[in-house]
Formats: structure tokens, C-alpha cells, sequence
């Protein structure tokens, strides 16, 4: 397919989520455009050990890399709780590459952790038989969210994690320090409680093996979901009034790892200027002494621009919601899977993360939100035992 640079950019949005079952407003990736994919090695060993905020600021590491990179452009990405997946073109190939090795680079520096990083070009996978179409969805002001349609993006994860398969494309974490702007990234807030009870995490992957009929179990899960947890305002996971800034030295240094220089007092110092900013933040939002609409409404932009459902070929979602619900829409989600039409995995949790990407305060955000304890990481654990369980039912 011939390359087009701002592709993307020229894309007329979705307007509402559930048009991704729907083929209006899809193009096919040209084939010099690269796949870029992260995700952190033994992150369940990681989340046992109460590391998932650590985990969830490493799978977003790269995105805001990558979006300071393309400055105003835009360009297609996932955030999967334990790592991303991006679309670049063939022209950025080389700058995000370098941004892939000081990601994994400071991670393993500041956390500890192996972040496996990897790059595939678009042509390698459509030669192998992958497909990949891409639409995007208005989500907020100043944030259109990609969904994506076909295997592309699970081939590309595959091969990348495979130890032979993979070797070609994997990125090593740099030896040196770049001078990449991971300006924006942020871990602020407190974690976010259910605002009924319940944070569900839910993936879901259709299996009936054609595309249409794929499509028209998305969209009957779409629908159910609806009709068990209500509307997107009814569902949303965050809440404006139980939003609050975080003075824990725990939570905080999870941005002082990443950002400080590497000594005990750097770091502390690192922790104090975010308090400090969270107490002027605070005062601005509740006190608002300069009685400025944008503070008194920037929990409510936030709300605009949280990243909490996409579709990437398979559709992922983070939920608020009673234990009724989840004990209703668990049990037609079995029988579907039972039946062979799909297979899905969901973890529970009583309140939601959130790992910001702040570009300007009162401007372009992004905010992605994931179940706490674990949430998408391990709810693709649940989705693979399903995967285990519907291929030994067809007697693979």
C-alpha cells in the first residue's frame, strides 16, 4: 500500500465507540509504516509484589516518548495496562526507535524491571499474511482514540515476544543515556474508588473465525454490556468528586524513580516539588482563589479524556459497577464462550488507576485507566486460560 505520512491525521473520526463494529471511517495501514511494541517481561511477578502502578507508568513510557517526538502530529496507539502498541511512520522509524531503548533503559534503571521493546515493519506482517485497518474515535476535546481491526497488532506482539522470531526486531535498552523528552507523564492522583462498589477489568476476543460474524459479536457485547451496566456515564470508571490529589510518598515516588537523578536526596527532593505542586493543584481546583473556570472544571475535563475502552482486535474495557452486574454479565459472557463465539477475561478490583499524560494543563490530556491490583495484566491472564479451554473443547 503507498505510504502516506499524515494519513492519520487526515482520518474524518468516529463519533461514538460503539461505531467499531461497523466498517465506516477504517483505512489499511501503509506498508512502510512501523508497529512498535512494549510490554514488561514477568509482570504478574510484579503485580504480586504490589509493582502495578510501576508496571502501568512502564507500558505508558513510551507512548508520551512518542508523542513528544511527532509534536502536533498525530499517530495510532494502545496503552495495554503492562505495555503499548504504536503505529509510526516510516520517516520517525529511527527517532522512536531510540526511544524504545532509553524506555527500557530507564525502566529497568528506575524500577527495576525488564521492559521488552520491539519494532515491525508493516510490510514483514501483511507478507505473513497479517491485517490491520485503523479508524479513530473522538473521545474528548483535543483526543481522538485509535481502534484498530484484524490480527496485526497480536501477530506483532507474538513475534516480538518470541525468543527466535523476535530477535530481528527487538530493541535493546540503550547503553548510554539519549536525550529523549518524556515530558508529561505524570502519577498524581490517588487511586480512584468504584463510584458503585466495583472496578471490573474485561477483554474480550471474538472466535468464530470470519470477520463479519467477529464483528457482530463485538457489537452484541457492546449491547449486552449496556443493558447489564448502563450507558458510558452510567459505567465510567472515574468519578469527578472522588478524584484527589495524592501527598503519599509512595505513590509519588513512582514518578521520582523514572525522572529524578538516582540518589535517595534527589529523589526526596523530586517527591517535596510534587507535593507542593499537588497543594497549590488542590487549593486552585477546591478554593479557587482566582475564581478560574478551567480549575473549577479540570476534574471534569479529565472525565473527557480518560483512555478507558479501546479495541485493538480485541476489545478491552474498564468498568464501574455493583457485584450484580458483574455476576450477570460474567455469566452470558461464560455461556458465549461455552458456545464457542468468544473468549474473555476480566479481573475485580474496588477502585481504578490513573497514569496521565499531561501535554498542557488546560489542554491536551490523556489519561488511561486500568483496574488497580492487577487489572488488564492479569484479566489477559484469565483471557488466555479461556484460549486454553475453547481449543480443548474443539479437540485442537
Amino acid at each position: 500500500m503507498e505510504s502516506i505520512t499524515t494519513f492519520y491525521d487526515d482520518m474524518i473520526p468516529l463519533k461514538d465507540f460503539r461505531q467499531i463494529t461497523g466498517d465506516l471511517g477504517f483505512s489499511e495501514v501503509p506498508d512502510d509504516w512501523w508497529i512498535a511494541v512494549t510490554d514488561v517481561q514477568s509482570s504478574t511477578e510484579a503485580i504480586q509484589a504490589g509493582r502495578y502502578k510501576e508496571v502501568n507508568m512502564s507500558g505508558a513510557l513510551v507512548i508520551v516518548a512518542a508523542l513528544n517526538i511527532v509534536g502536533d502530529r498525530e499517530i495510532p496507539f494502545v496503552f495495554g495496562g503492562d505495555g503499548a502498541s504504536l503505529l509510526i511512520p516510516a520517516h520517525l522509524a529511527d527517532a522512536i526507535r531510540k526511544a524504545l531503548a532509553e524506555t527500557a533503559r530507564r525502566v529497568a534503571d528506575g524500577y527495576g524491571l525488564i521492559l521488552r521493546a520491539g519494532m515491525i515493519p508493516m510490510a514483514h506482517l501483511r507478507a505473513i499474511g497479517a491485517k490491520l485497518r485503523v479508524a479513530k474515535v473522538i473521545i474528548g476535546d483535543g483526543y481522538h482514540q485509535a481502534v484498530f481491526r484484524g490480527d496485526g497488532m497480536t501477530r506483532a506482539e507474538t513475534i516480538i515476544k518470541d525468543p527466535e522470531a523476535g530477535r530481528p526486531f527487538r530493541i535493546d535498552p540503550g547503553a548510554n543515556r539519549e536525550s529523549i523528552d518524556f515530558k508529561g507523564l505524570e502519577c498524581r492522583w490517588q487511586d480512584v474508588p468504584s463510584p458503585h462498589g466495583e472496578i471490573v477489568s474485561l477483554l474480550v476476543a471474538a472466535t468464530n473465525g470470519d470477520p463479519a460474524q467477529d464483528m457482530s459479536t463485538y457489537d452484541l457485547t457492546l449491547k449486552r454490556i449496556n443493558d447489564i451496566y448502563g450507558d458510558d456515564a452510567q459505567r465510567h470508571p472515574i468519578a469527578p468528586p472522588h478524584l484527589n490529589l495524592s501527598f503519599s510518598s509512595h505513590q509519588l515516588r513512582h514518578e521520582a524513580l523514572l525522572f529524578a537523578p538516582a540518589s535517595s536526596f534527589s529523589r526526596w527532593l523530586y517527591v517535596q516539588k510534587l507535593r507542593l505542586i499537588n497543594l497549590l493543584g488542590r487549593m486552585f481546583m477546591d478554593a479557587n482563589p482566582f475564581h478560574s473556570s478551567r480549575w473549577r472544571h479540570y476534574r471534569q475535563r479529565i472525565l473527557a479524556s480518560c483512555d478507558y475502552q479501546k479495541f485493538d482486535g480485541t476489545l478491552r474495557m474498564v468498568m464501574a459497577g455493583t457485584p450484580e452486574q458483574r455476576v450477570a454479565l460474567d455469566a452470558w459472557l461464560k455461556e458465549e464462550q461455552r458456545q464457542g463465539r468468544l473468549i474473555y477475561g476480566l479481573h475485580v478490583t474496588d477502585r481504578a488507576l490513573m497514569t496521565c499524560l499531561i501535554f498542557q494543563r488546560h489542554g491536551r490530556h490523556v489519561h488511561f485507566v486500568d483496574g488497580a491490583d492487577g487489572g488488564y495484566a492479569l484479566a489477559a491472564r484469565a483471557l488466555k486460560a479461556g484460549l486454553k479451554t475453547i481449543t480443548s473443547l474443539q479437540g485442537v
